[in-house]
């Protein structure tokens, strides 16, 4: 069976370092691999150590969160990076932050560390994977300036008007626990091109739902699967192929030929 790519998952984050022995235990013996995204200096460091002792099954992005851009030191990030970015496949995650149906309007400081870590991606060629929380429409607009390796925007909610800027420019999309039982999030990704559809658990993020408030683990995975074979009218195994291809494609890598390679 082709393996599971959970595409956006915070494995460095502070509530899974309590679940530690779990977590590693399950990365070791789950058949699925884990792109996992930082929020900041701290953890995009500890994402490179995570990556070197499950080589195969974690690959790391490094990057800054819009919630902690009034709090970093670009100037140290931009050291830290000279020492991570042979070993990131990604930079990530990044974006704009906005409370959803406010009027909040962004700092100068979420503005600038997005934009210096989009012209980092475009000069070392890594795909980027943006956070977009009402502000997709100010990203659609701020991306048009860069040519990056690839974008994914994650946890993926557009407007109707948005779904074909996004479509036509190639971006891909990722949807997590949230699609299970929404007709909303099923509209959409039935709008979408299937050739850049992504899954992802986004965890340890609280989601609702049918989850009742749990804190996601990796295991959601499957039943985010699960749904989009009923929403692409596709068997299970095809849509684990559609998955992974599309995986592949975004992040430009052949993750097989991963399997046995040792960071160092």
């Amino acid at each position: 069976m082709v393996t599971p790519v959970d595409i956006h998952i915070h494995l460095v984050d502070n509530y899974y370092t309590d679940l530690s022995v779990y977590l590693k235990t399950y990365i070791k013996l789950s058949d699925s691999v884990f792109v996992s995204v930082p929020t900041d200096i701290v953890s995009s460091l500890a994402n490179i150590d995570l990556a070197k002792e499950f080589p195969g099954k974690v690959f790391p992005f490094i990057g800054v969160h819009p919630q902690m851009a009034d709090y970093v030191d670009m100037d140290s990030f931009a050291f830290e990076l000279e020492k991570m970015k042979d070993y990131a496949f990604g930079i990530g995650e990044i974006g704009l932050d906005r409370k959803a149906g406010s009027d909040q309007i962004l700092s100068d400081s979420q503005k600038k560390v997005f934009t210096e870590q989009l012209s980092v991606a475009e000069k070392i060629g890594k795909p980027v994977a943006i956070h977009t929380r009402g502000t997709l429409k100010e990203i659609l607009e701020i991306l048009t300036s860069y040519k990056l390796k690839n974008v994914l925007l994650h946890w993926f909610t557009c407007e109707n008007d948005e779904l074909k800027q996004v479509s036509d420019s190639g971006y891909y999309t990722s949807f997590g626990p949230a699609i299970i039982g929404s007709k909303r999030k099923m509209q959409i990704i039935k709008s979408l091109p299937k050739e850049y559809i992504l899954v992802e658990t986004d965890g340890p993020v609280r989601f609702g739902g049918c989850f009742e408030g749990k804190t996601a683990l990796p295991t959601f995975l499957y039943s985010v699967i699960f749904s989009l074979t009923n929403t692409l009218d596709m068997s299970y195994e095809n849509v684990l192929e559609l998955l992974f291809s599309n995986s592949e494609q975004y992040l430009s890598i052949d993750l097989s030929r991963f399997n046995n390679v040792r960071l160092s």
